[in-house]
């Protein structure tokens, strides 16, 4: 049983007051508050009950260090670090054990291993806020799939997803914010946005992100920066071309995309 003092609250009210954190108190974590987010996330909804996920715990220093050169430096800011992986290698085990051998291709193993492991990491991270711990994603796991894979020793068939920060928090910043659900809610098919509705999208996350200061303090940015120049930088720019250089030959790597494909 769970000794600390947990704070109660209604489901909307624990989303709707999630945020990213990124400065984290040194305070310990037990093990059992850990062990009950993951059993947490284990209740996330799984294809045909595969559960093709599993959660890498690293506590080990030196593999921090080294995924922080790679990854990211707040790794080394943060009390934890939960790596989130796509486990098609215990299915597989599973299935041979019930007497078959896994007919799953390396592109369905991607996708829906993904899926199961991302809905898990949402519910983890939901279960740290309930007990009051902030946390992070760290995408660029992602592209380096395969470099944090060595550095973590995972076997074929494991793929980790992205990094995942926590602690208590020692910030205590606004609820980031989203663009309107108009622009996110459809019914029935695909309704076309206005050019006036993409215009409001902006303006608002403008608005809300310059208001906290957002990339001035996480970026260094000048004041003037927004998430308009943010979509040209990121979405916009040739970046993007070679993650997905990256994300391929990751993949490749790893047996979760085609050898051949491009």
């Amino acid at each position: 049983m769970i000794n600390e003092k947990m704070v109660i609250v209604s489901f909307r009210e624990l989303v709707m007051n999630r945020k990213s954190i990124r400065k984290f108190k040194n305070d310990p974590i037990s093990r059992e508050i850990i062990e009950d987010a993951v059993t947490i996330a284990q209740k996330a909804p799984t294809s045909c009950s595969g559960q093709q996920y599993s959660f890498i715990w690293v506590k080990d220093s030196d593999k921090k260090k080294r995924l922080a050169e790679i990854c990211s430096k707040l790794i080394l800011k943060a009390p934890e670090l939960m790596v989130p992986c796509v486990d098609v290698r215990r299915l597989e085990r599973f299935v041979d054990m019930a007497g078959a051998k896994l007919k799953e291709g390396p592109l369905t193993a991607l996708i829906i291993g993904y899926t199961d492991a991302v809905l898990a990491a949402a519910y983890f991270m939901l279960a740290l806020d309930s007990h009051g711990i902030g946390s992070c994603c760290l995408g660029s796991f992602q592209s380096k799939a395969k470099q944090v894979a060595d550095i973590l020793e995972l076997p074929p068939g494991v793929l980790p997803i992205f990094g995942i920060v926590f602690g208590y928090p020692d910030e205590s910043p606004p609820t980031r914010p989203r663009i309107p659900v108009n622009l996110v809610l459809h019914e029935n098919t695909y309704q076309e946005p206005t050019e006036q509705e993409i215009r409001e999208g902006i303006e608002f996350m403008n608005d809300r992100l310059k208001e906290e200061g957002y990339y001035v303090k996480y970026a260094g940015r000048d004041p003037s920066y927004g998430w308009n120049d943010h979509l040209v930088n990121k979405w916009g720019g040739e970046w993007l071309r070679d993650v997905e250089k990256e994300f391929i030959e990751s993949f490749k790597e790893l047996g979760f995309f085609p050898k051949n494909s491009r």
